[in-house]
Formats: structure tokens, C-alpha cells, sequence
């Protein structure tokens, strides 16, 4: 796939388009090249109607992928654009007699002080890996000026909640505890995830010890409820705007975390049952499973990314509500024209980038 024009991401981050739904601010970014209403981005769509039509063609088959075929086919395809190079290093933690990697990238050979970023990458809790998102971290680095740490958290089935949360909270004491090592400011850990990995990052916060902190987060379309048919909010098609000239392709984008019995149950019911030791209200509910039953007022600054087309929008938005009835200093950015996993395609898709560039803004302003 041919990389887009990077001039339309600056177009989407100069652009702004402040609207209220529902009581809850949200800065919508629109496709940046194209007017049209409930479609999406041209470059999305080439992407998304080539993998539509792929799955239309293979044989119908009745039983859910297995967890190993879903990791198999779990890509991402972002693409290098720093402009300078930049260090990379790996080290390991050791977390319950889990031995963790974690890549980490810095702007200088001998940093100090920096910035510390760790990023937690997606994939429902039981796929994914953390080279997926090199590209993705080390555009961070180098454009936020700071340290960057990439970790291979442990994946589910194998290891279940809450272990991932165990090795991310590992990480931050051993950066926290030997600073001075990675050239980091112990004072400014952030954390940043897109999908699961949002969901583990506002996880991991909930569950820091004393004295450390978080001093920024951004979340890139999170997972934040984990039952979403407890009435918190109302899932209906009808919030989003759909053109009919593109409707069966859309939602076929908006099945993931759908509330409405409509959607992909099995997948979300294999999530559920690879992540979670029981799957009862008890798990379902616990905070750092579904935030939405948090105490959110501990959380820092906090942006939350979303797509116009993620069935996961409609219980990010409500997140982006209580942050706000809680007194979090948040702010909602919705990327017109796109739907989940958006991040993936950095370079390819110029939301992508905007996105970065948006949490790169905030990581200088702290």
C-alpha cells in the first residue's frame, strides 16, 4: 500500500469541528480530502472492501477461529516516518517468573531526564506483539523528545487477567526504581495503548502503588467495558451515520463491542473467555476489567482517540462522559472516515499519523 500524502494529516490536526452528543464535548476530525457524510476515508475504504470482499470469497464456515489462526493473521502494517534515527535497545523484567521483554527506543544516546512513554499494544488480550508497533513508537520518540518503552506483555489464554497487568506495573517499577538507567524523569511515566492495550493502560494506572504516577494518558480506541449489556448506555446503530451506498461494509467494521445482539458474540465471547479466570458479573465488572465501574478520578490527563466507525465508540464516548463527571482533565477526538485499528496503518492512513501527533502535542505540553 502506497503511503498518503503526510500534508493531510496536518490538515486533520489544524482542523477542528468542536460538537456536543450527549452532553460530552467531542472534536470531530473529518476526512481531510473528501465532504462526503457517513462514508469512510477513501484510503480506508480501499483497505477495508479488499479484505471485505477477500472473507466474502472463502468458504462459509460455522466454527470461530481458533485463538492461534486469529494471532496468525493479526498484521499491522504501519510504516517508518522518522525523519532521524533513533537508539533501540531490549532488556528483560521478570514479573511472577514471567521473563518480559521490552524494546525501548530513545531520541540520544545518553538521555536524561526525558520524557518516559510506555506503550501497550492491542490484540484482545491474546494476540498482537510489540514489534508490530516499532514504527508506532519510535515516531513517539523521536517527535515527543522522549524515551519510549515497547512491551511484550504476557497473552491470554496462557496467561490470564490479570498477569498482563502484573508485567505492565512490573515495567514501571523497574523504570521507576533505575531511572537514571534509561535517562528517563521518574516523575514522567506516561502511558499510551490502542484497543486492549488501552484497556491494560488505564488498568495499570488503576492499580500503581505508592509513590508512583502517571502523568498522562492516551488511549487509542480502548476497551473499557467488558459488559456492555448493563444498561450504562444505549448501543444503537442509529448513532452512527452510515451512507446506504456503504452500509453493509461499514458495519461489518462495527461488530466489535456491539450491545445490541447484533454483533460479533462469538469473537467477543472468545475474548471474554481467554482473558477472564471466570466469566461472571464479578470479573466482568471489576474495574480494571471495565473501567466504566472505576474510580476514574485518580486517572491524569487523558485523551481518548476515537473512530466514527468502531462499535467501540459508542462505550469510549461514555468513558469520555464519566472522565469528565469525575473531574479527570480529558478530552474526546473522534477521526471521522476510519473505524477500529486505525493506528495500524500509520503512514497509510493520514488519521493515523494526526492521531500521533495530537498525543505528541500533549506529551510536550505537560
Amino acid at each position: 500500500m502506497e503511503l498518503c500524502n503526510r500534508e493531510l494529516a496536518n490538515k486533520i490536526v489544524n482542523s477542528t469541528n468542536p460538537v456536543e452528543v450527549d452532553g460530552l464535548k467531542i472534536d470531530i476530525k473529518k476526512i481531510p480530502d473528501i465532504e462526503e457524510k457517513g462514508v469512510f476515508d477513501p484510503r480506508e475504504y480501499f483497505i477495508r472492501k479488499a479484505m471485505f470482499d477477500f472473507k466474502q470469497k472463502m468458504p462459509k464456515r460455522n466454527a470461530v477461529p481458533t485463538v492461534e489462526e486469529i494471532r496468525t493473521h493479526t498484521k499491522t502494517f504501519a510504516n517508518d516516518l522518522n525523519d532521524k534515527d533513533i537508539n533501540e535497545k531490549k532488556f528483560t523484567v521478570n514479573v511472577k517468573g514471567r521473563t518480559i521483554n521490552v524494546y525501548y527506543y530513545s531520541p540520544c544516546e545518553n538521555c536524561k531526564d526525558k520524557q518516559a512513554v510506555i506503550y501497550i499494544h492491542g490484540g484482545s488480550f491474546f494476540a498482537g506483539e510489540a514489534s508490530s508497533y516499532k514504527h508506532v513508537c519510535r515516531y513517539i520518540s523521536e517527535k515527543a523528545d522522549a524515551v519510549v518503552f515497547n512491551i511484550e506483555y504476557s497473552l491470554a489464554p496462557e496467561n490470564k487477567y490479570p498477569a498482563a497487568i502484573e508485567d505492565c506495573l512490573g515495567l514501571i517499577d523497574e523504570i521507576y526504581n533505575n531511572s537514571q538507567n534509561y535517562g528517563i524523569d521518574k516523575n514522567k511515566i506516561a502511558l499510551s495503548g490502542d484497543s486492549a492495550g488501552g484497556n491494560l493502560a488505564i488498568a495499570t494506572t488503576l492499580n500503581l502503588p505508592k509513590p508512583i504516577t502517571v502523568n498522562y494518558l492516551g488511549l487509542f480506541y480502548p476497551c473499557v467495558d467488558m459488559m456492555p449489556d448493563s444498561n450504562q448506555y444505549q448501543w444503537e446503530e442509529s448513532k452512527f451515520c452510515i451512507a446506504e451506498s456503504q452500509r453493509e461494509l461499514i458495519t461489518s467494521r462495527l461488530s466489535l463491542g456491539r450491545a445490541d445482539g447484533q454483533g460479533n458474540n462469538e469473537l467477543m465471547g472468545m475474548i471474554f473467555y481467554c482473558y477472564l479466570p471466570q466469566l461472571t458479573e464479578e470479573y466482568l465488572t471489576k474495574p480494571d476489567v471495565s473501567p466504566v465501574y472505576a474510580d476514574l478520578s485518580i486517572l491524569p490527563k487523558c485523551t481518548l482517540f476515537t473512530a466514527e466507525f468502531d462499535g467501540l465508540r459508542l462505550q469510549d464516548e461514555y468513558f469520555g462522559k464519566l472522565l469528565n463527571k469525575q473531574g479527570v482533565d480529558s478530552k474526546v477526538i473522534r477521526f471521522n472516515g476510519v473505524s477500529h485499528a486505525f493506528l495500524d496503518y500509520l503512514g497509510i492512513l493520514p488519521q493515523a499519523e494526526a492521531s500521533l501527533m495530537i498525543m505528541i502535542e500533549d506529551l510536550k505540553n505537560l
